[in-house]
């Protein structure tokens, strides 16, 4: 760690619950290690990244993308402050307040939120839950954080991992709550009002000082996680989706005409996000990215294309970690500002990679009757247990609830707020769930398998 500032130290190492010391680990150590041993962490390896969980190994799932995204996080971070070092050190100021496990944390923890089928689930989650609670809606970011902050549990005494507040701000990628009336904060934000206490603590706020809003800025450590996700999300999605024979790069390698038609479309579908990049420019980014695959033709599973296609990847992900600068800027009052900085060229790779996925696979008709399937289960599954969590119902219907959410639904009170509470409790139940999971209790609570008596639900 990199922090001659001792008690600005001290309270990036405080946590909100009194925790037994530890002579041997940092604290930022911990909270890495609590992450990888929790429950929602594992449950990773059965959630969708883009390919069904269920298509086979050789595709990502949450689980191994999310992994990737803490090698990339943690490397860009430990590039970082040996940069930032040497700025300070020029310019007579403090250090970056970057750390490495930090970083890494934050990537391990952030699609834990993440519900079965990945964005599929959530957009179904906020479509159900909105008219229950228009306070605080559904936002896989947000769960992740009440995931770490009150529904994972490794102490008897509290709820909650009771991370670090340095890990806790790196883990808010939108540092704001929800607002329906903002246009960024109405569709992403960080936590829930369930939550407010631990987003004060993690944004150092006292119960009286004002919320920040949308375009707050991230925590160093958040920028990096962030970036990486992009990098690791774009380069190895489109490694598979090149092996499954869905993304052709080898066309796109070879005709000029099928790099053009791609970037008219991705022109076309910016502008319609108000965002406004020439179809020439998008042409160069992939011809560029194209440049360093070198494969003419389809991926058939040769000892050449592998080792191509892993070289590709390899390369992709060095180009981008290494392009990734610390920028300094020093306010007026003599104190140094920090953030990430990558040249728009490259981010602009990143976003085309990221819209391949998009042209060849997210708008696929049998990916989209996958996804019309998904959400029926997720629906499913939210109103049974909706229904179950209501007070007035039997002792049998709330049976029907996962164990691990009885408790929560039995000190829920009658009052006007009593169903945005069951709701919150039931994207708890649902977002612990993997996606065959999903799928085995849907089918069962529907009929369309009879499960058997001795399958716990828990």
């Amino acid at each position: 760690m990199n922090h001659p500032d001792h008690t600005a130290l001290v309270e990036r190492l405080r946590r909100r619950h009194t925790d037994k010391p530890d002579e041997w680990r940092s604290g930022f150590q911990r909270d890495r290690d609590r992450i990888i041993y929790s429950e929602a962490f594992r449950r990773l390896g059965g959630v969708t990244q883009v390919i069904s969980s269920i298509e086979g190994h050789v595709y990502h799932n949450r689980l191994t993308h999310t992994i990737k995204v803490a090698q990339v996080a943690r490397r860009v971070a430990e590039r970082l402050i040996t940069q930032g070092g040497e700025l300070a050190a020029d310019e007579g100021l403090a250090p970056p307040a970057l750390d490495a496990d930090v970083t890494e944390t934050a990537a391990l923890a952030h699609d834990l939120g993440h519900p079965p089928f990945g964005h599929v689930g959530e957009m179904e989650l906020q479509r159900l839950i909105q008219p229950l609670d228009p306070v605080d809606d559904f936002e896989g970011n947000a769960q992740s954080f009440r995931i770490v902050t009150r529904v994972s549990r490794n102490q008897l005494a509290f709820a909650g991992l009771n991370l670090t507040r340095a890990t806790l701000l790196a883990i808010l990628k939108y540092p704001w709550l929800h607002d329906a009336d903002d246009a960024k904060a109405a569709v992403k934000w960080g936590a829930y009002t369930t939550e407010i206490d631990d987003f004060r603590f993690a944004k150092s706020l006292g119960t009286d000082d004002a919320l920040p809003v949308s375009g707050e800025p991230q925590s160093l450590e958040a920028q990096v996680m962030d970036w990486a996700d992009d990098i690791a999300y774009a380069v190895h999605d489109v490694e598979d989706l090149f092996r499954a024979g869905l993304i052709p790069l080898d066309q796109l390698y070879r005709s000029p005409d099928a790099r053009g038609e791609f970037a008219q479309w991705v022109a076309s579908r910016w502008v319609r996000e108000d965002r406004e990049v020439p179809a020439a420019d998008i042409d160069l980014a992939l011809s560029q990215i194209l440049a360093f695959l070198g494969v003419g033709a389809p991926f058939e599973g040769t000892a050449d294309q592998r080792a191509r296609l892993r070289m590709f990847a390899s390369f992709l992900t060095r180009r981008y970690v290494e392009q990734t600068y610390v920028l300094l800027e020093v306010g007026a009052d003599g104190q140094g500002v920090w953030s990430i900085d990558v040249p728009a060229s490259y981010r602009l790779e990143v976003e085309v990679l990221k819209q391949l996925t998009w042209r060849y696979v997210i708008e696929k008709p049998s990916l989209a009757a996958q996804r019309h399937g998904h959400k029926a289960v997720v629906r499913g599954l939210f109103e049974v247990y909706m229904d179950a969590a209501d007070s007035n119902r039997s002792h049998a219907a709330i049976t029907l609830l996962p164990a691990r959410v009885r408790e929560e639904v039995a000190l829920i009170e009658s009052s006007a707020d009593a169903d945005a509470a069951r709701a919150r409790i039931v994207c708890d139940a649902i977002c612990s769930m993997s996606d065959d999971e999903a799928m085995r209790m849907h089918a069962r609570l529907s009929g369309h398998t009879m499960g058997s008596i001795f399958d716990p639900i828990v």
